[in-house]
């Protein structure tokens, strides 16, 4: 055998070493299926430049996809896409998870899609991208179809905002003060958002409308429901999919304060 080795050329070692070993045993089965559906996936994703992700990327968070489906080749369902989301990134308001289910829907926009699929891997990646790297306005949208539970397009004080703040004050630490009516305080968020929006209770704010507040007001994504992951497990997953993890501009957008220069002063001239 020594002898042998020794007459091998380095470049054609391996394939003399594997000639007549059949790989197919070897490779587990739906691997072939899988990589097939990722490159499928990237062909219809890789030209759309809303997705802040580079190739290489969307690779690794569609790979992240069919394992979480163990590698079957499917729509993801909404127990799936809700377990990732508590699990992986976080989020874990109820309202918030089932929210996200139907913007999955909407920003789909996939009639292909079946009744018990929420998600397919283009959508996911895009979902992904709006999470973790979104610009304001798509991170307002997100938190739009979340927030509006009827799915009608408008953000009603009546229904939407108060279901949302329902729950978000402990009614117990409020009633300690016998002249507080526990429940005041998820009025008087109402009330302050109904001005804020310049809106009236019987009326309500569209798309176009939301998004032009949290341009003004950022914090309005992220301040009636908690919709995006924290910082730390934004950059936990990112560190998995990504060798250049980066976070999203609100995160990032406080600016330092500038030094103040302080001139020397003059020599007196003798």
């Amino acid at each position: 055998m020594i002898p042998l080795r020794r007459e091998i050329e380095m470049k054609n070692f391996v394939d003399k070493a594997l000639k007549g070993v059949c790989l197919d045993k070897m490779i587990p089965k739906g691997i072939s299926r899988i990589r097939m559906a990722v490159l499928n996936d990237i062909d219809k994703i890789i030209k759309d430049k809303s997705i802040h992700f580079t190739r290489f990327e969307m690779v690794a968070i569609l790979n992240v996809f069919y394992s979480l489906l163990d590698y079957q080749v499917r729509t993801m369902n909404k127990l799936e896409f809700q377990d990732f989301l508590y699990l992986t990134l976080g989020i874990t308001n109820m309202a918030v998870l089932s929210g996200f289910c139907r913007a999955a829907r909407k920003i789909s926009q996939r009639g292909s899609l079946k009744e018990d699929g929420i998600l397919d891997g283009p959508t996911f990646v895009k979902m992904m991208s709006i999470l973790l790297r979104g610009t304001i306005d798509e991170r307002a949208l997100l938190s739009f179809y979340i927030l509006d539970e009827d799915g009608d397009g408008i953000l009603s004080p009546k229904s939407d905002l108060s279901m949302c703040l329902m729950g978000t004050f402990n009614p117990h630490i409020s009633a300690s003060a016998p002249n507080i009516d526990p429940e005041e305080p998820s009025r008087d968020t109402l009330r302050y958002l109904i001005k804020k929006m310049d809106i009236t209770t019987d009326s309500g704010i569209g798309i176009e409308g939301f998004i032009r507040e949290c341009r003004a007001s950022p914090w309005l994504v992220d301040g009636i429901l908690p919709t995006l992951p924290s910082e730390t497990f934004n950059r936990a997953f990112q560190n998995l999919v990504s060798q250049a993890p980066r976070l999203q501009p609100i995160e990032n957008n406080i600016e330092e304060p500038k030094k103040v220069v302080r001139k020397k002063n003059p020599k007196p001239l003798h």
